[in-house]
């Protein structure tokens, strides 16, 4: 999915609508980084809100009707629990378009655009709240997203570059292993000894295989995306620097 995503970002006059579940804060923020790396504008989030309940009825209709479509009722309340849900104060959930999926229920709107009227599910409203997201997709006024220092491509140069870089994110991985027993939320945790102020700050606190995941995905990304040969070289603590930024975010 992110591979398709990374062939279509980037492409001028085109509007790329990422369908998937995304319900996981940090691979919405994935998608974020992706887009900002491109410069690509993060349009609108669109969350269809549906009770669990309302969930686990439509998914029985489906059954009956079609079994082999449906799924277990034990994996959507898991999916439920594991769920984080998208918060507009988030810059990777905003602008927010929260629109309920209940019957008859109302829908509400966030975000930087205009506020919509609320609206039920029926067909006028849903049609009203898809030109409302359709309208701030497609307004062309709406600042470019720039390349941050954590979401533009790392460029190491020589043959060691992805050499460097594993080497930077096993030291920021380890420093952080290290403390996350007795880790706080809130707490900001160095990992570079030379260097104090570089640091990740915990806005949750991880688990062991969380950290491994979130460096495993980085460095396969940097994988993907080789460094040409004459890129200019970058010191392991800068590439330090750099991951303990793309981990924080991740962690805010």
């Amino acid at each position: 999915f992110k591979a398709a995503l990374e062939r279509v970002l980037g492409a001028p006059n085109t509007v790329v609508i990422a369908d998937a579940m995304n319900y996981i804060k940090g691979f919405r923020y994935e998608i974020y980084c992706l887009a900002r790396a491109t410069k690509t504008q993060l349009a609108a989030v669109v969350f269809c809100d549906v009770s669990l309940e309302t969930a686990l009825a439509r998914n029985a209709m489906i059954a009956d009707s079609n079994p082999t479509d449906a799924f277990e009722d034990l994996h959507i309340k898991e999916l439920a629990m594991r769920f984080e849900g998208p918060i507009s104060a988030n810059r990777w959930d905003n602008p927010l378009f929260k629109i309920s999926a209940e019957p008859m229920a109302e829908s509400t709107h966030q975000g930087n655009a205009s506020v919509a009227p609320e609206t039920t599910t029926n067909g006028s409203a849903w049609s009203a709240a898809l030109e409302t997201v359709a309208d701030t997709v497609t307004s062309p006024i709406k600042p470019m997203m720039r390349a941050h220092i954590s979401t533009v491509k790392t460029r190491v140069g020589g043959a060691d570059a992805l050499g460097s870089l594993d080497a930077a994110t096993r030291q920021v991985e380890k420093a952080l292993l290290d403390r996350l027993s007795d880790a706080q939320p809130g707490e900001r945790i160095p990992v570079d000894a030379k260097n104090p102020r570089i640091a990740v700050l915990l806005g949750r606190v991880p688990t062991a295989a969380e950290l491994r995941g979130i460096r495993r995905a980085f460095l396969k990304y940097a994988k993907m995306h080789p460094p040409p040969a004459d890129s200019r070289e970058l010191e392991v603590s800068q590439l330090v620097e750099r991951y303990a930024q793309h981990v924080s975010q991740l962690l805010a």
